[in-house]
């Protein structure tokens, strides 16, 4: 009787643990992207890189500029994101999912994208201008999202996003992935799909692609 009533305590207290842990796994997890959501609506850079595994200007973009450390996009997210709020669905020790309202960074690079190409090819002067390697139609196109943004605001879409976590050096880490990248660039990341004819066949000016 003593002997199961000993086993029934080691299974209580290795219950008890296991909870405790997942409790305390789940609750990590969800406190870093809540440090990394924070940082986001302003895009600290500083900020989100401590909470990231790999910040992802390490890994490579869909851009010839790195969209996480150039001066012009952080002007752009920073413009954009107030327009930035989410709620938490849910938090496990290794995933946390959110309901994410983003600012429309996407639709709005369609738009002026466009915008900018249906002057280029309407202008001598413009397709010109294009053609010159020293130039970036990029820049042009960035610049012309954010008077926008300034002017008349930008319209948001709803995302459902799961950001992976890992615990790295006894430190919880999102995990760079396609998940991440589409939330820290409001879905412009899918722009590297797009045909653009403002790409030059060597990659310079405006290659919007990595080579």
């Amino acid at each position: 009787m003593k002997f199961k009533r000993a086993i029934s305590l080691v299974l209580i207290v290795i219950l008890a643990f296991s909870l405790v842990s997942c409790k305390s796994g789940a609750g990590a997890a969800k406190k870093v992207v809540e440090n990394f959501m924070t940082a986001l609506t302003t895009y600290d850079m500083d900020a989100m890189r401590d909470c990231i595994e790999d910040f992802p200007d390490n890994s490579g973009t869909p851009y010839k500029h790195d969209i996480y450390t150039e001066d012009y996009y952080k002007d752009l997210y920073e413009a954009a994101n107030s327009k930035l709020s989410y709620t938490i669905k849910s938090a496990k020790a290794g995933s946390v999912t959110l309901d994410v309202i983003m600012p429309d960074v996407y639709g709005l690079y369609q738009k002026t994208f466009m915008s900018v190409l249906s002057q280029t090819f309407s202008s001598d002067e413009a397709m010109k201008w294009v053609e010159d390697p020293e130039n970036d139609p990029q820049l042009l196109v960035i610049a012309l999202m954010i008077d926008e943004i300034e002017k008349n605001g930008i319209d948001t879409v709803d995302e459902e996003i799961t950001l992976t976590v890992g615990k790295i050096n006894g430190e919880y880490r999102i995990m760079s992935n396609d998940q991440l990248k589409l939330l820290m660039t409001s879905k412009l990341s899918q722009s590297q799909s797009t045909d653009s004819p403002l790409v030059t066949e060597n990659g310079d000016g405006g290659d919007v692609v990595d080579e």
